[in-house]
């Protein structure tokens, strides 16, 4: 297998912290849970836009930001 190039998530690899998903990503949220053995989870509501509304969101603690990167950006761009 040939590869191309590194990771445009690399300056993440091993580096914990938290990622954060919108509220409609609910399946992506939980197969993350339950692949990163990551149960820390907070769910928010924050108006970004003045008058805009109050939308939801959640944010998960994961030991490797690079993977979760990678893992969100794949079902984002797959519609998953």
């Amino acid at each position: 297998m040939a590869v191309l190039g590194r990771s445009p998530y690399s300056w993440a690899d091993e580096i914990s912290g938290w990622v954060t998903l919108h509220g409609h990503e609910r399946k992506t949220l939980l197969v993350m849970m339950q692949s990163f053995k990551s149960p820390e989870v907070e769910e928010l509501e924050i108006e970004i836009v003045k008058g805009g509304g109050k939308k939801k969101f959640f944010r998960l603690y994961v030991e490797n930001l690079s993977l979760a990167y990678e893992v969100l950006n794949m079902a984002r761009v797959s519609g998953w």
